[in-house]
């Protein structure tokens, strides 16, 4: 495994992570507006870290092949973020909106956490 594949992993590991948090909360904790929220918004952010991880893998097959890449999915990923907050809005006794919002933005929480973790490990090993 390279090390895109390693980060890959690690980062769909505390994403998923955070997800079963999440879920394990709403059966605890009393707040089930904003754990809905969070929950479908790290839904979504999930989704398109996994979406952007695979385009990013083959946009780099295509470039090392000599071929060109149409997009990484940038409006895919844009149109997903707001249907996510539609729904948040559609249902506001379900989900609050601002936590719908943090919980699309956990998986670049989680991304850089995780690098900078991950730069930590790599100067000790040095």
């Amino acid at each position: 495994m390279d090390d895109y594949d390693i980060m890959v992993k690690s980062q769909r590991k505390w994403m998923l992570i955070f997800l079963a948090i999440l879920v394990i909360g709403l059966g605890i904790i009393p707040y089930k507006q904003i754990l809905f929220g969070l929950l479908l918004g790290s839904s979504i952010s999930t989704f398109n870290i996994w979406f952007l991880q695979n385009r990013v893998k083959k946009f780099g097959k295509a470039i090392t092949g000599g071929k060109s890449v149409v997009s990484l999915g940038t409006f895919t990923r844009m149109l997903t973020s707001v249907l996510a907050i539609a729904i948040a809005l559609r249902f506001e006794n379900t989900f609050h909106v601002y936590a719908t919002i943090i919980g699309l933005v956990s998986s670049y929480l989680i991304m850089m956490v995780d690098s900078f973790i991950r730069s930590i490990i790599d100067v000790n090993r040095i």
